[in-house]
C-alpha cells in the first residue's frame, strides 16, 4: 500500500515527539529533524526528593560542650535533631554527645574539621587567633543589648564579610550569650577597684581588654570557672548571666557588675564538610531547612531567655548585690580600653585583611541590631 508523503511527516514527526520525551525523562537535551527542519530541546530538571532516596542511613555525630540538663540540649539539639530525622523519614541520625564526652569545648572545632565529630557547637573564642574576624565582634568597649541583637550582628558580619576563617567546616548557624557581667565574690564599683584583681575570661580581645582595665585575665574555658573562682584562683568572671545557672556560678557570686561593653560570647554550629559533601542534596536541604527553622524561632533569642531565668533564680536563691556603674563611670572604663581598637585593626591588617572595615562594620551592625532588639 502507498503512503502519502503528507502521512509520512505526521508519522515522522511522532517518533521525534516520543525520542524527545524519552530524551526528557534521562535529563539530556535532544535533537530532532524533521523534514528538513533541526530543533533542539533542552530537558526538563529532573529533581530528586526525600521520598525517592535509598535506604542508606547517614549516622551524625554532635559533640557540645554543655551538660545534657542544658536548655541547648533539651530545647535545640534534641527536638532538632528529631524534625531532621523526620524530613529525612530517618535517614539522617544525630546522636548528641553533650558536656564534652566525646571533645572537650576547645577541641571541638578542630575535631569538626578533623572528622572526629560530625558536627559540633562549642566557643569561637576557645580557639584564640583562629577566628581574627569573629573576634573583632568580641572586642571590649562596643555595647550589646542583647543575644539576639549580639547573634544577629555576627550572623550578617559573616555573610557579608565572608571571612576565609570559617571556610574549613560548614558553617550551619552563629548565635550568642548576648551582654555580660562580672560575676564576682569581691565587689566592683570603680574603676580602681580592679587593679590586680584576677578575673576569668574566655576570649584573647577581652582579656587585652581586662589588663587595659588594670585587672589580671586568667584564661579559662567556662567549665573550669566554677572550681577556679571556689579556691580564690580567681575573684570572678566576666561573663552572662545564664552562667550561674548553665554552670552553677551562682554559688560563688556574691556581687553582680554590669557590664554590657565589656563582653560578649559567640557560639558556632559548625559540620564536617565531607560528612557535609556525603550527603545527597535532599537531605542536605532538610538540615539546612530544620537550622533556619531553630536558628530564628529558638536559637537567636536562647540566651536572652536563659539569662533573665538564671538571674531571677539566683536574686532569689540568695543575697547577691547588683552595682550598676553610671555613665560616667562607664566612659572611664570605655576610653581606657579605646587602645584595643587600634591595636586590632593592626592584627587585622596584618594578616591581609581590612581591619578599618571589618571594625566599622561591627559598630554598624552593633547600631543597627541594639536599635532592633533593645534591652527588655
Amino acid at each position: 500500500m502507498m503512503t502519502s508523503r503528507k502521512t509520512l511527516i505526521g508519522l515522522l514527526a511522532l517518533v521525534a515527539l516520543l525520542a524527545m520525551a524519552l530524551a526528557v525523562g534521562c535529563g539530556d537535551t535532544t535533537t530532532t529533524t524533521v523534514a528538513g527542519e533541526t530543533t533542539t530541546t533542552a530537558a526538563a530538571e529532573t529533581t530528586t526528593t526525600v521520598a525517592e532516596m535509598d535506604d542508606t542511613v547517614y549516622e551524625l555525630s554532635l559533640a557540645h560542650l554543655w551538660p545534657a540538663t542544658h536548655a541547648f540540649e533539651v530545647d535545640v539539639v534534641q527536638p532538632m535533631a528529631q524534625e531532621i530525622s523526620d524530613a529525612t523519614n530517618g535517614k539522617v541520625v544525630i546522636t548528641s554527645f553533650p558536656g564534652g564526652t566525646l571533645l572537650k569545648g576547645p577541641e571541638i572545632y578542630q575535631g569538626v574539621v578533623d572528622g572526629v565529630a560530625d558536627m559540633g557547637t562549642s566557643v569561637y573564642a576557645y580557639n584564640a587567633g583562629r577566628f581574627p574576624v569573629v573576634e573583632a565582634f568580641l572586642l571590649p568597649g562596643i555595647s550589646w543589648t542583647t543575644a539576639k541583637s549580639s547573634g544577629a550582628a555576627l550572623t550578617e558580619g559573616l555573610e557579608t564579610l565572608a571571612p576565609a576563617e570559617i571556610d574549613d567546616a560548614k558553617l550551619l548557624m552563629s548565635f550568642a550569650t548576648g551582654p555580660g557581667e562580672l560575676l564576682m565574690k569581691v565587689p566592683i564599683r570603680k574603676l580602681e577597684d580592679l587593679n590586680g584583681v584576677e578575673l576569668g575570661a574566655t576570649a584573647g580581645p577581652r582579656g587585652d581588654g581586662l589588663k587595659l582595665l588594670g585587672a589580671t585575665p586568667v584564661v579559662l574555658p567556662m567549665p573550669e570557672v566554677y572550681e577556679a573562682q571556689s579556691r580564690g584562683v580567681i575573684k570572678g568572671v566576666v561573663g552572662p548571666y545564664e552562667a550561674m545557672t548553665g554552670f552553677k556560678l551562682a554559688d560563688v557570686t556574691d556581687y553582680i557588675t554590669d557590664t554590657p561593653f565589656l563582653y560578649v560570647n559567640y557560639f558556632f554550629v559548625t559540620m564536617n564538610k565531607d560528612s557535609w559533601d556525603e550527603l545527597p542534596a535532599p537531605y542536605q536541604e532538610a538540615i539546612a531547612t530544620v537550622s533556619k527553622k531553630y536558628y530564628d524561632e529558638v536559637v537567636l533569642g536562647l540566651f536572652d531567655r536563659l539569662n533573665q531565668e538564671a538571674l531571677d533564680a539566683a536574686l532569689a536563691a540568695k543575697d547577691i548585690e547588683m552595682i550598676t556603674l553610671d555613665e560616667a563611670e562607664q566612659t572611664r572604663w570605655k576610653d581606657k580600653m579605646a587602645p584595643i581598637f587600634t591595636d586590632y585593626q593592626k592584627v587585622l591588617d596584618d594578616k591581609g585583611l581590612d581591619g578599618a572595615a571589618i571594625i566599622q562594620t561591627v559598630r554598624d551592625l552593633s547600631d543597627k541590631y541594639n536599635a532592633m532588639y533593645p534591652a527588655q
